[in-house]
């Protein structure tokens, strides 16, 4: 990405070559008086990159970009900014606290990317830099190939500032693909498991409902006859059956109202219980019976178990 560091014999420069090396800034406190600053600092940052360091909760902050400055947004109400021309004053108020986290964004004037800057300021009584020389990796880069007088000190200090800030996105980068990889492999995990405790609860269903039908099918008696008069096993009649426990008598027509059910028990008949299942069109009588009768209006169905 900068070319220019292929070959330390091409003369290049810091951003000193915009700045002064040592220079120094005389900020005003929150309280009026002029506080003596620290060594200013130069950065690099690459574009998507946030910067993050120490604010000094008496003193603030100076930031001064390679570009005018377009606009300037603060996160807390109780630290101020100031911009004129390519500088931002960012200075506590009375009400600023030693815990504030003050987020700072700065666009410079210009499309792109590379004029947009993050930075989260810590407060702190410590005393720091007070003034930060900024520069994105491009406009260093063009810095190092437009100057031929600087030596190698500086080519080593901006070298080294700006393959800190490469490695320091590839470090965000490769964290952020690990947490997306570990989000994947969750999901997957979390999912297989679902699917095979679904798997595994289908099997069991799928067991119980075929141990039930097996015990149902040896239970099952179909060895039933049915007149009426004359006429043997009147369609109206589609099955008879027993489960050993009730007798089951199922209606292929409707529309005859409800029907009376008698069965013979010794030299009587008596009138008998049952259910009706209308999804089934199936009637459900309580017990078992040789004989029985079953009375739809005029017509009468005899049925006869034959074991």
């Amino acid at each position: 990405m900068i070319k220019s560091f292929r070959n330390s014999a091409l003369a290049v420069v810091c951003l000193a070559a915009a700045y002064p090396a040592h220079a120094t800034l005389e900020p005003v406190s929150s309280d009026g008086h002029t506080a003596v600053a620290s060594e200013c600092r130069y950065i690099v940052v690459l574009p998507g990159q946030r910067f993050s360091a120490p604010i000094n909760l008496k003193i603030g902050t100076r930031l001064r970009f390679l570009k005018p400055v377009r606009l300037v947004t603060v996160s807390l109400k109780n630290w101020e900014k100031e911009q004129d021309g390519p500088s931002v004053w960012i200075r506590p108020t009375t009400t600023a606290e030693p815990t504030d986290h003050v987020g700072v964004t700065v666009m410079l004037e210009g499309n792109g990317e590379q004029n947009e800057f993050d930075f989260v300021f810590k407060a702190t009584n410590d005393k720091v830099a007070s003034c930060t020389f900024i520069a994105d990796a491009a406009s260093a880069a063009r810095i190092f190939e437009g100057d031929q007088n600087k030596g190698d000190q500086d080519t080593a200090f901006l070298q080294r500032q700006l393959n800190a800030a490469i490695a320091d996105a590839e470090a965000a980068k490769q964290q952020a693909n690990a947490r997306a990889a570990a989000a994947v492999a969750q999901t997957t995990n979390a999912s297989d498991a679902y699917s095979q405790s679904m798997k595994e609860m289908h099997r069991q269903f799928s067991a119980q409902a075929e141990d039930a039908l097996w015990a149902l099918r040896r239970s099952i008696n179909t060895s039933y006859d049915w007149h009426s008069g004359k006429e043997s096993r009147p369609r109206i009649i589609d099955g008879v059956y027993d489960d050993g426990r009730s007798t089951f008598i199922r209606i292929t027509e409707s529309g005859f109202g409800i029907p009376a059910v008698t069965a013979k028990a010794g030299e009587n008949f008596y009138v008998v219980q049952y259910d009706y299942h209308d999804l089934t069109g199936v009637y459900e009588v309580q017990g078992l019976f040789d004989h029985m009768v079953l009375r739809f209006g005029t017509q009468e169905i005899t049925i006869q178990r034959r074991n």
